[in-house]
């Protein structure tokens, strides 16, 4: 997926009033972020743009889950040890992995470590997308996992390629949260 391509998705999200604060950037955007527009989502590229114009090569979008301290969503996991970023991989990469820097004002990043993606699909912001938009409107890190299989990719392809397509006919927040109520469990149901 190349960046005018989640740049929609994103701004058809933005207007159904899920998501407010959202950027994305290249691999060296992450530390000039503005605290200001925090809790926010950011979808990252791993390469900086200077790479891509010189490889040709499109690199691969994680996404950063910023959480403001009042904000709770449900997670796996205990209140005390809330994590005050979510990063999510779809290839179960580290931000060290891909030589990205943390902004300073962060005690504590919580990654995933299961891979849910080949390396040969070109999805992977979808993934991003798909992830932010479960967690926004309710589903648990575990919730989302549940869905996704560890071993069947293409499966995985499957879902984002549904979850894409819904997101072009989301009506309202409501009929968005209704239509991914639907699929998440119409996924979760083919993995039990």
């Amino acid at each position: 997926m190349n960046e005018s391509e989640l740049t929609q998705y994103c701004y058809s999200l933005k207007n159904l009033n899920l998501i407010n604060n959202f950027s994305i950037i290249d691999k060296n955007g992450i530390p000039f972020l503005d605290k200001s527009n925090l809790p926010g989502i950011v979808i990252q590229n791993t390469i900086s743009r200077e790479e891509y114009f010189q490889t040709g090569k499109p690199g691969h979008w994680i996404l950063w889950i910023f959480k403001n301290p009042e904000t709770h969503y449900q997670t796996h996991y205990p209140k005390a040890q809330l994590p005050d970023i979510e990063l999510w991989d779809s290839l179960a990469g580290t931000p060290f992995q891909y030589k990205i820097r943390a902004p300073t004002y962060v005690s504590l990043v919580n990654c995933n470590t299961t891979p849910y993606q080949s390396t040969k699909s070109f999805l992977c912001g979808g993934f991003a997308l798909y992830f932010a938009v479960a967690r926004m409107i309710g589903y648990s890190i575990l919730d989302i996992h549940r869905t996704l299989d560890e071993t069947d990719f293409d499966r995985n392809d499957n879902l984002i390629r549904d979850f894409l397509n819904l997101c072009q006919f989301f009506n309202s927040k409501s009929d968005m949260q209704s239509k991914v109520a639907r699929l998440i469990e119409y996924y979760t149901r083919k993995i039990a």
